[in-house]
């Protein structure tokens, strides 16, 4: 009971002032950890574009499945919240099966791809422990900030030919599924789930994502890339059973 009113109160040290202003006074609102969020986020939306278009799906589904165990040592250091043994051992699985992926050299894939879907999976991770220890940050504007953020970045390197009608509407499409329903959901999350939880939903993707690609656009995964991804997935099952068992999820 004690540990739940001293929560309370820590939450409430860190809940920022209404907003005043309208739009403007809800992006003031956000204060310094709300900006940190919308950073990180753009950083991971830049990330996430540039390795889809430089190595193939089923890597960066598959290093993206490694996010519980990156999301589990940035909560043990920045919210004391210590990993366990299940966890520290599946991440070593994890890591030794991206390693058989990125050795593959299977066409359209590409170490700089690999890295830039690592530094997408980071900041996922990242998202989900500031979520987690600031849960009263305004979700709305924070994603818009993002957005923005991550536009700006983007601009120098954007083509001087304006897109397609068809290619507005995808980009619509993406923007509403992605970057504002998916991130509002994704932060909304967050502030109910510790980050390996959250980063254990977000690894179904590996699984799924390659298989979508491949009846789509035919692009077939090499042997050590499916070799690789199930190495992943069985950490990752793995370590949901043992968190099973011991009650903690």
């Amino acid at each position: 009971m004690a540990g739940t009113v001293r929560g309370r109160r820590h939450a409430h040290l860190h809940r920022p002032a209404p907003a005043r202003g309208g739009t403007f006074g809800l992006h003031g609102a956000l204060g310094r950890a709300g900006w940190l969020l919308a950073a990180v986020s753009g950083a991971g939306k830049v990330c996430f574009i540039a390795a889809l278009n430089a190595t193939t799906v089923a890597h960066v589904a598959i290093i993206y499945a490694t996010a519980p165990f990156v999301a589990a040592g940035l909560g043990w250091v920045a919210l004391r919240e210590a990993p366990s043994f299940s966890a520290v051992m599946a991440s070593l699985a994890a890591l030794f099966g991206v390693a058989v992926m990125a050795g593959s050299g299977e066409s359209g894939a590409s170490l700089g791809g690999d890295l830039m879907a690592f530094g997408m999976t980071g900041a996922m991770a990242a998202m989900m422990v500031i979520g987690r220890a600031r849960p009263h940050i305004p979700t709305l504007p924070a994603a818009c900030l993002s957005a923005v953020l991550s536009a700006l970045v983007c601009l120098p390197f954007a083509a001087s030919t304006m897109p397609s009608h068809l290619e507005w509407v995808e980009l619509a499409m993406f923007g509403i599924t992605n970057s504002a329903l998916g991130i509002m959901q994704f932060m909304l999350g967050s502030r109910h789930l510790p980050p390996v939880e959250i980063a254990l939903i977000g690894a179904l993707d590996a699984p799924l994502a390659p298989v979508w690609v491949w009846l789509a656009f035919n692009e077939v995964p090499g042997e050590r890339t499916l070799v690789g991804g199930v190495v992943v997935m069985a950490a990752v099952v793995a370590h949901i059973a043992a968190s099973q068992r011991r009650g903690r999820i």
